[in-house]
């Protein structure tokens, strides 16, 4: 009897080797002829978002005679972990079922990670105290997630669930998610970085300019080392006039020249920062515009 060369094949990309990872579609079809390969682990087969598959992967974990508790305890934990960062809610709660022990703060920072909002919201109600571990990491984590993305639904209920966070208002901010940054402001507590403004301002953002502007949320940080030990009343960073001036945008520049409380710190520390970066068309521009300023 020869050799049943077939079957050989499907057992080689039944084997999940890194290669042939595209065949997926090949494993679904002929599942039900095969045991799943013992390479395939749980949190490999996350990846494969097929339920039918990780159910099957699961049940011959359970019944592996040659792996001891705590490896297949192991392999739940770093499964849930994968899913928890995939958004897979189905599987983070079926295999909480099966070891409860497996939700970790690793796990609830990685359902953060993904900014999925009912995932978070399972992870809340089972157990609360995770979004909490090291100072609320979890809650920053699906903050940026959601916050960068312009997600206003998730950031709203982080805000309203967690009211005594302070949430960086310069993420939606310099991801240019407007309706986002005037909800935190009206709604939540909040910090903004000093820089920004030079975020916005080289991303050429005017509406959001006007608004960090106009709600005093831009502030002259530490990088403008030139701004006389911060003595000067800069309502706008040096770094964001020559950022807008440097990009071409002379519409955003000339907001912030108008906007910003000049004084000759000011100008000095624009021509001297300007003199750094090369900006030879900003300084001179500053020479014909403020030729007082030597």
């Amino acid at each position: 009897m020869e050799p049943d060369h077939l079957l050989t094949s499907i057992r080689v990309v039944c084997m999940n080797h890194p290669r042939v990872s595209a065949l997926d579609h090949v494993l679904h079809l002929v599942d039900d002829l095969l045991f799943p390969s013992a390479r395939l682990t749980l949190p490999r087969c996350v990846l494969f978002d097929s339920p039918r598959l990780f159910l099957r992967v699961l049940s011959a974990l359970d019944n592996d005679a040659n792996r001891c508790k705590f490896e297949k305890q192991q392999q739940m934990r770093l499964a849930m972990q994968a899913a928890a960062q995939r958004g897979q809610l189905w599987t983070v709660q079926l295999l909480y079922q099966r070891h409860p022990a497996a939700l970790t703060g690793a796990t609830a920072q990685a359902a953060g990670a993904s900014g999925h909002l009912p995932m978070i919201q399972w992870v809340h109600e089972i157990k609360r105290c995770l979004m909490n571990v090291d100072y609320y990491a979890a809650v920053y984590k699906t903050f940026e997630a959601s916050a960068s993305r312009g997600d206003l639904r998730t950031v709203q209920w982080l805000v309203r669930t967690y009211e005594r966070v302070v949430f960086d208002l310069s993420i939606p901010a310099g991801a240019g998610h407007l309706e986002v940054t005037k909800w935190i402001w009206e709604h939540g507590r909040y910090r903004c970085r000093s820089n920004a403004a030079d975020e916005v301002a080289k991303r050429g953002d005017l509406e959001m300019m006007k608004f960090l502007v106009g709600h005093s949320l831009v502030k002259d940080g530490s990088s403008a080392l030139d701004l006389a030990a911060g003595r000067s009343t800069l309502k706008c960073p040096t770094h964001a006039l020559i950022g807008a001036f440097a990009t071409g945008n002379f519409e955003m520049f000339q907001f912030l020249d108008i906007t910003a409380q000049k004084d000759r710190d000011f100008l000095v520390a624009a021509k001297t920062l300007a003199a750094r970066h090369h900006q030879t068309e900003v300084m001179q521009w500053l020479t014909d515009n403020y030729s007082e300023v030597r």
